[in-house]
């Protein structure tokens, strides 16, 4: 026990004396954490790649492609198209496809709304089908595609619907 008080009490004076020097290192800062007292959390910015200039000063919409991973809970996905525009953005989301619950998509949902704002959303789980979207005059089989591979969609960016293996989940809508 005197041991283990004598290490503590050395080691807040080495703290203290290297806080306290002037030396080149004075802007540097040691933390000693126990093995048993670190965490760690995981979480991972969305990272944005545009296709246009960032202001490009004309009306039309930058293409952009982000991806996130967020902490559990929600599901990653990736913006694999995104139109900007003054009432909102429309995007294209794509999720790894798998089984979600319905938790995981409401956390899904809110944090694409948190981060985006978006008047549009329509999020896949295909890119094949994501590249169909916002598409206009779609075939048969193209519109097949689309409606088996989509997830969720969010209209005026609020009203939640959701579809495809999720349409039993109650439509939901944002803030009420």
């Amino acid at each position: 026990m005197r041991r283990a008080v004598a290490v503590n009490l050395l080691l807040a004076l080495v703290l203290i004396g290297s806080a306290c020097s002037r030396g080149e290192d004075e802007a540097s800062v040691t933390t000693v954490v126990s093995e048993s007292a670190a965490t760690t959390a995981v979480l991972v910015a969305p990272t944005v790649v545009s296709d246009e200039p960032a202001d490009s000063g004309e009306d039309e919409a930058a293409a952009t492609t982000s991806t996130t991973q967020l902490v559990g809970g929600t599901p990653t996905y990736e913006v694999v198209d995104r139109v900007e525009a003054d009432a909102g953005d429309e995007l294209v989301v794509v999720v790894e496809p798998g089984t979600y619950s319905e938790v995981e998509l409401q956390n899904l949902v809110f944090d694409i709304v948190d981060r985006f704002k978006p008047l549009t959303v329509v999020v896949v789980d295909d890119p094949a089908a994501a590249v169909l979207a916002f598409a206009e005059d779609l075939s048969d089989d193209e519109a097949a595609l689309l409606a088996s591979r989509t997830f969720l969609t969010i209209t005026d960016g609020i009203e939640v619907t959701f579809s495809g293996p999720y349409a039993g989940i109650a439509d939901l809508t944002i803030g009420s």
